[in-house]
């Protein structure tokens, strides 16, 4: 799925009988999915130094392998969907603030800017900081909010673009991380609202 389909079939969903969604609470649900996405990669790396003990020493049984590369897949599986949460959040951010739909999916090493976010993804692959630069740039957006919200300070609006789009670059890299691409996570969030929201997405202006 495309960046335009997906925020146009998303958009709906930052409404709540009529009102948007207030931005404070855009940047909480942010900073709690990425969250999210980071207790996965610890469950994921958990397995993969299992992996390397079982390389070792063997499995128990048949049943014992299976059993293991279930669980494995599962954790990948769900690491997936809570990609999917951090991808609907940022993009609904960056589509309120009037950012281009079509910048959403872009390949890390297409996007030039930032460009140090973009060269850091590109040259590593190191999930767990990616994980904990995630984090970052989900506080450093929740910081603006915060001094918008209740310091009377203006939005600012450069700051907020840059870590938005850093965290999109984040994505795209545990997407290839995680043996996937962004506009599958994308696909994946639509058919989990969709299974949450059966009768639909109905926006209400």
């Amino acid at each position: 799925m495309g960046p335009e389909q997906y925020i146009e079939t998303i958009r709906p969903l930052s409404y709540k009988n009529g009102i948007q969604t207030p931005i404070a609470v855009l940047a909480l649900g942010l900073t709690g999915e990425t969250g999210e996405v980071n207790d996965q990669l610890l469950l994921v790396d958990v397995h993969y130094r299992e992996h390397k003990g079982y390389v070792e020493k063997g499995f128990e049984s048949d049943e014992n392998r299976a059993d293991f590369y279930e669980r494995c897949e599962k954790n990948v599986a769900d690491l997936k969907l809570e990609l999917g949460d951090a991808l609907w959040y940022t993009s609904i951010f960056l589509d309120r603030i009037g950012f281009p739909m079509d910048a959403l999916m872009m390949d890390a090493a297409c996007l030039e800017w930032p460009t140090r976010v973009a060269q850091v993804c590109v040259d590593e692959a190191d999930e767990f900081k990616l994980g904990l630069m995630l984090s970052v740039h989900a506080a450093r957006v929740a910081d603006v909010v915060k001094k918008s919200e209740w310091h009377g300070k203006e939005l600012n609006l450069p700051s907020l673009t840059e870590d938005l789009l850093s965290i999109i670059i984040i994505i795209n890299r545990l997407a290839e991380c995680a043996g996937t691409t962004v506009e599958e996570i994308a696909d994946l969030n639509v058919a989990k609202l969709a299974a949450r929201f059966p009768n639909g997405f109905v926006e209400r202006p």
